[in-house]
């Protein structure tokens, strides 16, 4: 007779997209250990976010007395932050955002065999016909 019960180690996988998406982390920086590793996602969307949260830096440093730099640099760790702690859908915010606008932008209409549809628009003969 088989046995029914689950090993408590195993893990149960529903589509394929959650065995290929590895999370790559960073542990050490030379030879240092990490308090934290740090997502390798992360380190890209602090590196894309650096220069316009500088750029808001400017604005926003004086006004809580930080020079640009510092502010830019602390808005830009909090932004990325936030980034990772909001998950929409189960995912990471960057990446939920990203697909929010593919999908605005793709065509929305498609034929059978996935190519896009495209429809010749013309004007409506609204001019009324007199019979005798």
């Amino acid at each position: 007779m088989a046995d029914n019960t689950t090993n408590t180690n195993s893990r149960v996988f529903f589509s394929y997209k959650s065995l290929f998406s590895i999370k790559y982390k960073i542990y050490t920086v030379g030879e240092k250990a990490l308090p934290r590793p740090i997502p390798l996602d992360a380190v890209a969307v602090f590196a894309a976010l650096l220069v316009p949260c500088l750029l808001l830096g400017r604005l926003v440093g004086p006004l809580f007395g930080l020079s640009p730099a510092v502010a830019g640099f602390g808005l830009d760790l909090a932004v990325t932050a936030l980034c990772f702690q909001v998950d929409p859908q189960g995912r990471a915010l960057p990446l939920f955002l990203a697909d929010l606008a593919a999908f605005a932008f793709r065509p929305k209409r498609r034929s059978f065999g996935g190519g896009v549809l495209r429809t010749a628009r013309g004007k409506a003969d609204w001019r009324v016909v007199e019979l005798d």
